[in-house]
């Protein structure tokens, strides 16, 4: 293969690569090299490499070839020409009788050598063969040392290729197979061992405002500082997106580990700038210590577990693994497993909490709200499992069911009962993530022939907080079909007033903790009225959640065009039990709904 025709860096850049791979020597090397020196029956062969001015002799048979100056070496021609060179007497070459080498010490007379072309098609250096007197090299020798050079930089390439597949590409660190090999070997060999593993706290952030190019320099910076924390006995590995490692191998002690991890926290803290813009995110840290464990991905798994620990006390921190976190676990997947086999069972169901015109007692609307109807142990109360519901797997197909069993039960009522009558729908976060949410909730209205405005989903805190674009733009477009928007819990989060400046809102319901205490607290009738005008000024719906208490009503009906929820007008009910008093009115259906 004759060399690339190219500027001399990319051809720099492959020898770079060789040794920092560690493929320009070994024991394999020196014995390819010893035996190359023997089928020619030669004392000295050696291989080289040419870097900007040097030539470097990495592996050699016999006690010929130095490195020297790479413009006045032989092998330059090989390595420029790309073909192999024999010269058999170079007192007699023009272009070699001169040098040094030739005239003074060691008294060259005989070079024979080929080119060591890369795959990528560069020149590296030279297979070469030397001795002190004239010989005779045939032509078939000369295809032989050639043929030889090619073995030579296919076992190069193998080892580059071996040891690169250990890295990671963008950061340089080790990546997650050679780290998990490392544990096991310090598993195995019974070793005292520490795993930090650490996940970056902002990052999403600034790939969404900057870009992934900002962000993949953003890494970099990271592997840098982490690089800082380098020792014999340890190992700093990406394990892929914005999750790192530092595996400290034969250390156990606690006090040590947390030192590390509090470093760790403070280092990535500091701000730096990439392309001129400055950014700073922070770290959360888990800290495991192998105990019992006899595979590497338990000891990262409980690390891991300690990392979430981490993020859910406030994040920029470390902490320890416990085996409590690991109950904790094992519970939260139990109950995932269960979820799946109540999914695939049918054993989710919807009930309904209507919602009530306050001025008359009318219903307009009800919240459809997901309830589990467990075996031996009945309905299970919300709080037992939407919470791991809403971050799991079955999150978007339960929440799609969710939408199109609400719309298919308002279908009936609007025709048997009401024609206006409304469905709130909660949504989860993950429901937005996949990009289908429009698509469903367009289907579902379709498949029960209810206009969008029959429809309000509701929106938490929570997902307004992700402020994410791609959320942003589905709830624009749901808004703009004329899907109502609800903004739940509203006044609890600092992310009320900006919600609404940012999200398309049609409706605000104020958190029942300022209901709660509306009767004795004239701080909450202060902020309640103010939510209500503030809602109005803004023409959105209101509605008053939590109302239990015939007093609390009575204050709110103070209000005009207000809507409530409440235990004082209904639990939430199966549509079959709130359809058998639909039609009452007044106290009477007030209290046959609360019997």
């Amino acid at each position: 293969m004759a060399p690339v025709n190219s500027n001399d860096s990319a051809r720099l850049a492959q020898v770079e690569r060789y040794r920092k791979s560690g493929a320009l020597g070994g024991e394999k090397l020196v014995r390819f090299v010893n035996l190359t020196a023997s089928i020619f029956g030669f004392e000295n062969a050696l291989i080289s490499t040419h870097h900007e001015h040097l030539q470097i002799c990495h592996v050699r048979a016999g006690k010929l070839g130095a490195t020297l100056p790479r413009e006045r070496t032989i092998c330059r021609v090989p390595v420029e020409s790309g073909e192999t060179l024999v010269v058999h007497d170079l007192t007699k070459d023009e272009r070699f009788k001169d040098i040094p080498e030739v005239v003074g010490n060691p008294s060259l007379r005989f070079y024979a050598g080929a080119p060591l072309i890369a795959p990528s098609g560069h020149c590296i250096g030279a297979l070469c063969l030397l001795d002190t007197k004239p010989r005779q090299f045939s032509h078939k020798d000369t295809q032989l040392l050639t043929e030889l050079a090619c073995f030579a930089i296919e076992h190069m390439e193998l080892v580059r290729v071996t040891e690169e597949a250990k890295y990671d590409p963008l950061t340089g660190l080790r990546n997650r197979p050679f780290l998990l090999a490392a544990i096991q070997a310090s598993i195995d060999a019974g070793n005292a061992s520490s795993v930090l593993l650490i996940d970056l706290d902002g990052f999403k952030e600034i790939n969404d405002s900057l870009g992934h190019a900002c962000g993949d320099e953003a890494l970099t910076e990271v592997a840098e500082r982490l690089g800082e924390f380098a020792g014999d006995c340890r190992v700093i590995a990406r394990l892929g997106g914005d999750e790192f490692v530092i595996f400290l191998d034969g250390e156990a002690d606690p006090i040590a580990a947390s030192k590390v991890a509090r470093a760790v926290v403070a280092r990535l803290a500091e701000p730096f700038t990439v392309r001129g813009y400055v950014v700073h995110f922070g770290a959360s840290v888990g800290v495991a210590l192998r105990t019992v464990e006899a595979e590497a991905i338990q000891i990262l798994g409980n690390a891991d577990l300690a990392m979430y620990q981490a993020k859910q006390e406030g994040r920029n921190c470390y902490r320890h693994f416990t085996r409590d976190m690991r109950n904790v676990a094992l519970e939260r997947g139990n109950v995932v497993l269960e979820m799946q086999d109540a999914w695939e069972g049918g054993s989710f169901e919807l009930y309904y909490q209507p919602i009530v015109r306050l001025s008359d007692g009318a219903w307009t609307g009800a919240e459809a709200l997901l309830r589990w109807n467990y075996p031996y142990r009945g309905v299970l109360p919300p709080a037992m499992f939407l919470p791991i519901l809403e971050k799991s797997h079955l999150a978007v197909d339960v929440g799609g069911w969710v939408i199109d069993e609400a719309c298919r039960q308002v279908a009936i009522w609007r025709k048997r009962f009401a024609p206006d009558f409304k469905i709130a729908v909660n949504l989860f976060a993950l429901q937005f993530n996949c990009q289908t949410l429009v698509d469903r909730v367009c289907g579902a209205l379709a498949r029960h022939g209810l206009p969008p405005a029959a429809l309000q989903l509701e929106l938490t805190e929570r997902i307004i907080l992700a402020e994410d674009p791609r959320i942003l733009e589905q709830v624009r477009q749901l808004r703009a079909m004329g899907v109502g928007i609800a903004f739940d819990d509203f006044g609890t989060g600092f992310a009320s007033l900006a919600a609404l400046r940012h999200y398309p809102v049609s409706c605000i319901k104020i958190d029942r903790s300022f209901i709660s205490g509306i009767g004795g607290s004239a701080a909450d009738r202060t902020i309640v009225n103010s939510l209500i005008g503030l809602s109005r000024s803004l023409s959105l719906e209101t509605v008053a959640e939590g109302i239990e208490t015939s007093e609390q009503r009575a204050i709110m009906a103070e209000q005009e065009g207000l809507d409530a929820q409440g235990f004082l007008f209904a639990k939430p009910q199966p549509a079959s039990l709130l359809e058998a008093v639909w039609s009452c009115q007044g106290d009477e259906f007030e209290a046959k709904l609360r019997a």
